[in-house]
């Protein structure tokens, strides 16, 4: 029962921090083409643009990249699946730069 409220309150928290995302990216979208200009930033450049601008987006949006880890690390070990196990340890070891 612990588990699944766990698991449950990550799978929130990951989908409120990627909903704020988008919509923030969704406003930044709006006011480019608003204004006449071309130049707009796909998703993943606009969000490596913020973090790097911003120390707040930038914890917000590792803390969104570890909780998308976590999940995958749960779904490995309850589908059995051993290679996406192992990639998923590769990428929460403290020496390794999956995200």
């Amino acid at each position: 029962s612990h588990v699944k409220r766990t698991r449950y309150a990550h799978t929130v928290t990951a989908a409120a921090l990627f909903i704020c995302m988008r919509r923030v990216y969704h406003q930044y979208s709006a006011q480019l083409s608003d204004t006449g200009t071309d130049n707009v930033l796909s998703f993943d450049e606009w969000r490596y643009e913020r973090a790097n601008a911003s120390v707040q987006f930038k914890y917000w949006s590792t803390v969104l990249d570890l909780e998308l880890l976590i999940l995958t690390f749960v779904r490995s070990l309850r589908t059995g699946d051993f290679a996406l196990y192992k990639d998923a340890l590769h990428c929460l070891a403290p020496w390794s730069f999956c995200l």
